[in-house]
């Protein structure tokens, strides 16, 4: 990760600990995450990957943007780069290919949230400002609960859960086909995929 990167988390835990009204729990919270964060390799750079990854070189590439609560994804289009005009999005559940390499991007626009799945023992944060990753196999095709939570005020957010969905690669293309392809077609109360 870096140094300075580990540097103004710590900060962050120190001021959180100084000032905060959670402070302590806050500052708990955040020093407990700070050593894997440390550890962790940087986030890889944006674009290049395939859509739906079939080799086990490449990965499937998605972002994870958390904001109000709620997590908003961002997955390649038919160029198979991210940030692209035919990007296509997703909100509240997460879909990637089944038996595949996923790297997964975490950012946040307010908050310091904790991406989480606990079936696939899966957990990382996500930080405004800071670049995270996620990189997991997806194994077989299923369906696993997605737990998202601020992890600075300590009490939970029903609104934040969603769903890991994996499926094979041809439903995968066929979901990503009728994704919408900006976030505004999602609505502003964008809550999920599910009915």
């Amino acid at each position: 990760m870096g140094l300075p990167r580990c540097l103004r988390l710590a900060a962050l835990a120190l001021h959180l600990a100084a000032g905060c009204r959670r402070g302590p729990r806050a500052a708990l919270a955040l020093l407990l995450v700070l050593p894997a964060a440390c550890q962790s390799a940087p986030a890889a750079p944006h674009g290049g990957a395939a859509v739906v990854a079939t080799g086990a070189d490449t990965p499937f590439l998605a972002e994870a943007t958390g904001r109000d609560y709620r997590w908003g994804f961002r997955y390649a289009g038919g160029d198979g780069a991210l940030g692209t005009p035919d990007d296509v999005f997703g909100a509240g559940d997460l879909h990637v290919p089944a038996h595949a390499r996923v790297l997964l991007q975490l950012e946040s626009e307010d908050y310091l949230y904790l991406f989480r799945v606990a079936d696939l023992d899966l957990s990382q944060i996500a930080s405004p400002e800071l670049d995270f990753s996620l990189e997991f196999e997806s194994g077989r095709p299923g369906s696993y609960e997605m737990v998202g939570d601020e992890v600075m005020c300590g009490r939970p957010h029903p609104e934040f859960r969603g769903r890991l969905v994996v499926l094979p690669p041809p439903e995968m293309r066929a979901w990503l086909a009728r994704a919408p392809a900006a976030p505004s077609a999602l609505g502003p109360d964008a809550g999920g995929d599910r009915p």
